[in-house]
């Protein structure tokens, strides 16, 4: 009997101690919006964004998290990465979502959303055969003669990176071809 009491002491404690975190990380308009999908890990916020009627085109996405004074999360290391990872799996959410990583400004040098590129030997990235860095210029496809493939999508279920279409002309933003996807900002 006192283990049981120890237990639901102990899980009490860790509930109050996970909220605890949370509001002393995260910014305060954040946590008042949405306690239910933030996560803290090393010292850092993280905003999941879950339903469907708040998907959004990349510039979109980029601009909600400015917004709250945040930007698109970027997974900068393995355990950064598993962590979202991880943590989409647990909310559930099994599609490719956004993150701050992209070659918008030129074509196959990716900035992350704080304007670090990311090259290098030995520096960290998760792309999917095919996909960013990975990507050949002599690799012909079809669907990627005028290469708008420049944004970035976390993929849970492969865990991986996707790079994808994110056009943001006129033209692009009227007909929607971009497809609208979740996101996750980091505070």
């Amino acid at each position: 009997m006192n283990a049981l009491v120890i237990l639901t002491t102990l899980s009490v404690w860790a509930c109050i101690s996970l909220a605890d975190k949370v509001k002393d990380v995260c910014p305060d308009k954040v946590v008042k919006s949405s306690t239910k999908l933030l996560k803290v890990y090393n010292g850092t916020c993280y905003q999941f964004f879950k339903d469907h009627d708040v998907k959004k085109q990349y510039w979109e996405a980029q601009d909600e998290c400015k917004r709250k004074k945040g930007l698109l999360a970027m997974p900068k290391t393995k355990e950064i990465n598993q962590f979202l990872v991880n943590t989409l799996k647990e909310f559930k959410i099994k599609e490719p979502v956004f993150i701050g990583l992209d070659d918008i400004r030129d074509d196959g040098v990716f900035r992350w959303a704080d304007g670090k590129v990311l090259r290098g030997s030995g520096v960290y990235h998760n792309f999917a055969k095919g996909n960013g860095i990975l990507r050949r210029m002599s690799q012909w496809d079809p669907f990627r003669l005028m290469d708008d493939y420049d944004c970035v999508t976390l993929d849970p279920s492969k865990n991986k990176w996707v790079d994808v279409d994110c056009r943001r002309n006129l033209v692009q933003r009227i007909s929607k071809w971009e497809k609208n996807r979740l996101f996750i900002c980091e505070y």
